[in-house]
């Protein structure tokens, strides 16, 4: 089990109805797990429109210490990264660099060379083999942004999943990493898509693309233009691809179950100093309050404390349900199956 953040932003509609809140039963919840072992420690973090109305710490930091968790801790956000890159991807929506219907080949022209894993089976439903065939159509960017492009993100138990991760995340297997996200990327475009795109939603990697593509039209890191676009208008000081020297003794602890269900302290998955690739699956660091902020400027249209990242027509585009408008018959994926990957 890994340290939590719970960041739980409320947005007040017209009028307040109320100004005060019970959480005891919710720290109640809280405490519980931490009694039962399944939590080390967390950060609580609630607002009620634009005010903070719960800021608690709760639990150990470390196991190992028993050093308190306190709430300014830096958290390894994982796929919390991604929101805020696809907020600075449309940024770039907004300036007129692409629409949302261009085929990826007008920018990276390796797209136009994917394959597609098509798994074959007899009259009863029997696997008999795997071929890879052609894409029907091009991937598009809105295919990219909702997760339809055909791509996966090397999380699964099964051997498409695993083979994927060791290409994208060499790391995981103490090999060496790539040295930015465009090599991230391209090792993705030589694998084959588990699906045509615009056919199924696949939880995936698509978010990295976004990553290289704001570098691409930029011309800058995707760490330089985020940087620029979100942290520091909203005044997130603590987020980034690497942890600041002043900032490296607020890093949290991380835990993981033990094989008696126990938690164990665990090494940091990421490197906090000299981090090069600049992904949008994950990758950042960044405090509940900070992240807080963020939050808030996509409950207030796109604004936040003066600052405006995005139009309200944006957020209200990157809020409606896309899937369903513009392919409603698409089908969830998870692949369970044993396969030969050859390609």
């Amino acid at each position: 089990s890994l340290i939590l953040i719970f960041v739980l932003s409320i947005l007040t509609q017209g009028i307040k109805a109320q100004t005060s809140f019970d959480f005891s039963a919710y720290e109640s919840f809280l405490t519980n797990h931490f009694k039962e072992g399944k939590l080390a420690g967390a950060v609580s973090l609630v607002s009620y429109g634009d005010e903070v109305v719960h800021d608690k710490a709760f639990g150990y930091n470390s196991l190992e210490d028993q050093s308190e968790m306190t709430t300014d801790k830096l958290f390894y956000i994982q796929s919390m990264t991604k929101p805020i890159v696809s907020v600075a991807f449309m940024t770039l929506y907004e300036q007129g660099y692409f629409s949302l219907n261009d085929p990826v080949t007008n920018y990276i022209p390796e797209f136009a060379d994917l394959k597609v894993m098509e798994v074959k089976y007899d009259d009863i439903g029997t696997m008999t083999g795997v071929d890879f065939v052609p894409l029907k159509r091009p991937i598009k960017i809105w295919h990219l942004l909702s997760h339809t492009a055909g791509f996966s993100h090397g999380l699964g138990d099964n051997e498409y999943d695993q083979k994927l991760a060791g290409i994208l995340y060499p790391e995981m297997a103490e090999n060496p990493m790539h040295p930015n996200i465009e090599s991230r990327v391209r090792a993705l475009l030589g694998y084959p898509l588990m699906g045509q795109p615009g056919e199924q939603w696949n939880y995936s990697a698509s978010p990295d693309v976004l990553a290289y593509l704001i570098e691409i039209f930029s011309g800058r890191t995707a760490a330089d233009y985020i940087q620029e676009t979100i942290f520091n208008p909203l005044g997130m000081a603590s987020a980034g691809y690497n942890v600041k020297d002043q900032d490296l003794n607020r890093v949290a602890g991380l835990h993981q179950l033990n094989e008696t269900g126990g938690l164990d302290g665990v090494p940091q998955w990421s490197p906090l100093q000299g981090n090069q690739i600049y992904g949008g699956t994950h990758g950042l660091f960044c405090s509940a309050r900070d992240y807080m902020k963020f939050g808030q400027m996509l409950l207030n249209g796109g604004s936040y404390n003066g600052s405006r990242i995005l139009s309200p027509k944006t957020i209200e585009l990157m809020t409606e349900n896309f899937i369903e408008m513009t392919a409603p018959k698409l089908q969830v994926i998870n692949l369970y199956c044993t396969m030969s990957i050859t390609a």
